[in-house]
């Protein structure tokens, strides 16, 4: 868990990350982070340290259905054929109107054959130029999904990073007027309600739609999202990702689908077991000591555990930090948190931003 009312908020570096450049070369792990990590496993690793197989997140299926060019070029066809077909059939119909159908004028149902073309087109432009969700859709975290709806530039394949402006974010169960407010967050929000620690607020989109962006929200149960009025947060992106596997006690961090740091790590005891799901990063703490079970820093996660409700001040909260036992990485034994080695945590402090992705797998 994190260090609770203990923490205090670190200032993260503001210089950029550094370049990767020849990441993970071969077996001796030399990564750009500048600190010795894991040699890379068969399974994690292919040339340059880029995955050879990459983790793909297990993203949540959109809820709109995004048409390819192809599809689109074929509804265009299908569209125009039946258009055809109708209108031929119309004009048929027009001719022999007088005879079958005296009290019809030809005038109306040449005006019907003008609707049913018009709405035939409008169809058809649909399906070439829009999509399901007429273009509200913002790239899902990791998923390579362009962002049609969204003003800023953002690269498809990276997280969509809502951050508050305001003193409070205001949470609706759909968008749009005549929503239900479900829950107000305070920004700078209190970490484990403790006064000095103060934190930026911050949430990971997941689509967009009409001035608002559905979100995931850093609360119980884990995996909630809200909608939130565009207007109440700045959008960003960041190339950074987490990908933590259970089973062999790895932790893999990726910039760009490009591996930047591997460690093996501890996690959740069989009655605390670690649990699995999407989470984001909320804050970043120091330790007032590193010589504590906490190691140096901690990275606050918004998930949380699904054995505790308390923990040391806070609700349970999950977090990835350092440790104070090197002996204890590749075994079962934290509350629920993943520990790392302290050269790992410290290297990823000010390159690892606030909103970044974390995915926990079994």
């Amino acid at each position: 868990m994190s260090p609770g009312r203990a923490a205090a908020t670190v200032e993260r570096a503001a210089a950029s990350p550094p370049v990767v450049d020849n990441a993970l070369p071969g077996t001796s792990c030399a990564d750009v982070l500048g600190v010795r990590c894991e040699p890379p496993s068969d399974s994690a690793a292919g040339q340059g340290g880029r995955l050879a197989t990459p983790i793909s997140p297990s993203a949540p299926a959109p809820s709109g259905l995004a048409i390819g060019v192809r599809a689109r070029i074929a509804l265009l066809v299908f569209f125009g054929a039946s258009a055809g077909v109708l209108l031929l059939a119309f004009m048929l119909m027009t001719n022999r109107g007088a005879r079958r159908f005296g009290g019809v004028a030809p005038w109306a149902i040449g005006g019907l054959e003008v609707v049913v073309v018009l709405c035939l087109v409008a169809a058809a432009g649909t399906a070439l130029f829009g999509t399901a969700d007429s273009g509200s859709r913002v790239a899902d975290t990791r998923s390579g999904l362009t962002a049609p709806g969204v003003e800023e530039s953002f690269t498809p394949g990276r997280a969509v990073v809502a951050t508050a402006t305001g003193s409070a974010v205001h949470v609706f169960d759909r968008p749009g007027r005549g929503a239900a407010l479900r829950r107000t967050f305070a920004n700078p929000w209190r970490v484990d309600s403790d006064p000095p620690v103060l934190e930026s607020l911050v949430f990971v989109v997941q689509r967009r739609m009409n001035g608002w962006v559905n979100a995931q929200l850093p609360t119980r149960p884990n995996g909630l999202t809200g909608w939130i009025p565009l207007s109440e947060v700045s959008l960003s992106e960041t190339p950074y990702w987490i990908h933590i596997e259970l089973s062999t006690r790895r932790l893999t961090v990726l910039r760009d689908g490009t591996v930047i740091a591997r460690d093996t790590v501890a996690i959740g005891s069989p009655r605390t077991p670690t649990p699995t799901g999407r989470f984001f990063v909320t804050a970043l703490l120091q330790a007032p000591r590193s010589n504590t079970i906490y190691g140096p820093y901690a990275f606050a996660l918004s998930g949380f555990s699904s054995a505790l409700t308390a923990f040391n001040g806070g609700d349970g909260e999950l977090g990835i930090h350092g440790n104070n036992d090197p002996s204890a990485l590749g075994n079962d034994v934290t509350h629920g948190c993943i520990r790392v080695s302290n050269a790992i945590i410290k290297a990823l402090v000010g390159v690892v931003p606030l909103g970044a992705p974390v995915e926990v797998v079994e």
